[in-house]
């Protein structure tokens, strides 16, 4: 057994000798070997042994300095959650076991960089946090896995490391950059609810309650918070319990005030959204009933139930066999006329046709005419006489 030992421990420490190389050819060899390493040995690795492998992912990407490095680097550290997790192994303890690991190595070496290394390792840091979702997103985001990924994640937060700024910062916008990841490969449908979704956010409400830090709740607050109120899909009525609860439990005064502000918004914007949809629904009703008035008049007016009163259309009486001429048919059309004005007298005496001033205006404008055809008829007798032929035609 101490044989074995030895020979799992030789192996690491040559794994971690090429992983800090200073040429890139053994880092890559290096990189490869711990591939290997973990999928073969996925039984027999502990927080120390991974704690070492960590410690030798940091010097490794340590040495990168071109940007295309950067991001294939990054890549291969940030991968190996995926190798970590065995499909036969439920809790996933590995997994957690590395996750747990390598926030511990980041945040005791982030304080001990370089002005010029900061950038390199809060990139490193992001991509972390893209995988991690990923990883979730795999597992269906099950909530154990959450629960567990959150108590590692507040256990080493440190509200005044820009590590943990910046993983705030960028949090949400990796959570919809991997949701349109999924997207564009046809993956459309989301495999979370409101209640995973606020499992997940879980920590920043935590972080506000326990925080003294103004800078740090004002960054929840703009790119936590105000990000989650344009999701659209996210059910209003937990969010706002969610929101509740942590109200009743955060003591730090301006904690509160950002979380009040907060549910003001979410509630105002929840009963908008419910005048809009009321609104739609009387709109619609209203047109229903409206009709306008002139056609109820006409079918008041016109449109009785007495059979004598119908008139019949032109089809209908060719079909019966009734019109032989055209004249027939004006005829047949001028008695229906007659009697719908005979039942509806009643209307047309309430109602003047012409006026005494309507009259007078009329004889006004009869007279008006009868002179202008005067006028018309001597203008054409002059223009006559002047179209006379010429005197060598007689």
């Amino acid at each position: 057994m101490n044989n074995v030992k030895r020979a799992n421990k030789s192996e690491i420490e040559k794994i971690f000798v090429e992983l800090c190389h200073v040429e890139k050819e053994n880092r890559d060899k290096g990189i490869d070997i711990l591939y290997d390493y973990i999928t073969k040995n996925r039984k027999c690795l502990n927080e120390h042994k991974i704690t070492y492998i960590c410690k030798g992912l940091f010097y490794y990407y340590w040495l990168c300095y071109s940007m295309e490095e950067q991001k294939k680097c990054s890549l291969k550290i940030c991968r190996l959650i995926h190798k970590f997790n065995s499909k036969n192994n439920k809790k996933k303890k590995n997994v957690f076991l590395f996750v747990q690991c390598f926030l511990q190595v980041m945040s005791n070496k982030y304080d001990n960089l370089d002005i010029h290394r900061l950038n390199k390792y809060l990139f490193l840091f992001r991509v972390f946090q893209a995988e991690i979702l990923m990883f979730f997103h795999i597992n269906a985001w099950n909530n154990l896995y959450l629960k567990k990924y959150n108590k590692i994640f507040l256990q080493y937060f440190d509200d005044t490391s820009e590590l943990y700024y910046n993983y705030i910062d960028t949090f949400i916008k990796e959570f919809l950059g991997n949701e349109y990841f999924l997207k564009s490969k046809k993956q459309e449908q989301r495999n979370y609810n409101t209640k995973q979704f606020l499992l997940l956010i879980d920590p920043f409400f935590k972080i506000i309650c326990m925080t003294d830090q103004k800078y740090v709740m004002d960054l929840i607050n703009k790119k936590v918070f105000l990000l989650i109120k344009k999701m659209k899909h996210i059910k209003k009525k937990l969010l706002k319990k969610k929101i509740m609860k942590y109200i009743h439990k955060c003591k730090v005064k301006y904690g509160l005030k950002i979380l009040k502000n907060f549910y003001d918004v979410i509630n105002s914007s929840s009963s908008k959204k419910n005048k809009k949809e009321k609104g739609k629904d009387n709109k619609g009703k209203e047109k229903e009933k409206k009709v306008p008035i002139f056609l109820e008049n006409f079918q008041t007016a016109f449109h009785t139930t007495d059979e004598s009163n119908t008139m019949t259309t032109p089809s209908q009486l060719k079909e019966n066999g009734n019109i032989k001429n055209i004249d027939e048919q004006k005829e047949i059309h001028l008695l229906n006329h007659t009697n719908v004005l005979n039942n509806d007298n009643k209307l047309l005496k309430n109602e003047d046709m012409l006026t005494n001033n309507d009259k007078v205006n009329f004889s006004n404008d009869v007279q008006l005419n009868n002179e202008c055809v005067k006028d018309d008829e001597i203008q054409n007798k002059k223009k006559k006489k002047k179209r006379r032929s010429p005197f060598w035609i007689y």
